[in-house]
């Protein structure tokens, strides 16, 4: 029999995508393990948790197997026993697996960014609700390996559901957008507002934070000044995908034309 060129291109296509985000899983975990705080392996900021769930609203739930040998790799990294590295991965994989689910099921046929009910949607389902698992079926494996004790359950808990939804809120956003860049119709007076937004962004930046900035002395609440450019540029030149039957697919905002 003759393989199908086209389910041999998607398998292919599929087995570089588990191949990347095994990877970029594994690299991920290195940068967060470094901002661990209550116990070595609970960081504050996870970003692999992100990164899987983007991964499988992008690629498929058929991924869960690259996140699910991501999470044992990063756990064997870090010098954990077999048994519990085999449940912290577990809780790792059936975390982003649920996130998916609940994203795909709730938002259907919409990108998440392209709506406010849609964000809602990522934030709190694939976010603040599915995180819980890996947090509980991590903590409690620790519990029971005798690597954390009892009386540290509550702020591991925590802090750990803290880390895989601060990842999530960060990475997976980025990567959707990524992902699905919008085509900007690039006029001239378009083109000057992008180079104006960004000499204003650099300044205000270099106001805020520059070391020779008068400014940038005990001035604390100005950190939050940057954001004013920001949002100008989420919104003039924001994301603006939709999804048909074949998929997630490209266009530009209404304020990405002429006007």
């Amino acid at each position: 029999m003759y393989s199908n060129p086209q389910d041999t291109q998607s398998t292919l296509r599929l087995i570089l995508a588990g191949l990347g985000t095994f990877i970029l899983y594994v690299l991920s975990a290195e940068l967060g393990l470094q901002l661990a705080i209550v116990h070595d392996n609970v960081t504050a900021v996870w970003p692999p948790s992100g990164i899987a769930l983007a991964a499988l609203l992008i690629f498929g739930i058929r991924l869960w197997p690259a996140i699910a040998a991501g999470a044992f790799a990063v756990d064997l990294i870090a010098d954990l026993p077999l048994a519990p590295a085999l449940g912290i991965a577990t809780g790792n994989t059936l975390a982003a697996v649920a996130g998916a689910l609940l994203v795909q099921r709730l938002v259907r046929d919409e990108h998440p960014l392209d709506t406010l009910r849609g964000v809602l949607v990522l934030i709190i389902g694939g976010g603040l609700a599915a995180t819980m698992i890996s947090a509980t079926v991590g903590t409690t494996t620790l519990l029971d390996s005798g690597l954390a004790s009892r009386p540290e359950f509550s702020a591991i808990w925590l802090t750990w559901w803290l880390g895989d939804t601060g990842g999530v809120l960060l990475f997976t956003p980025l990567l959707l957008a990524w992902k699905q860049r919008p085509q900007f119709d690039w006029s001239a007076q378009r083109a000057l507002e992008a180079v104006f937004l960004l000499l204003s962004t650099l300044l205000v930046t270099q106001l805020v934070f520059g070391r020779s900035s008068p400014l940038a002395v005990n001035h604390y609440p100005l950190a939050f000044l940057p954001l004013t450019t920001l949002i100008w540029a989420a919104v003039r030149f924001g994301n603006g995908q939709c999804r048909d039957r074949n998929g997630w697919r490209q266009r530009a905002l209404r304020t990405c034309g002429h006007q």
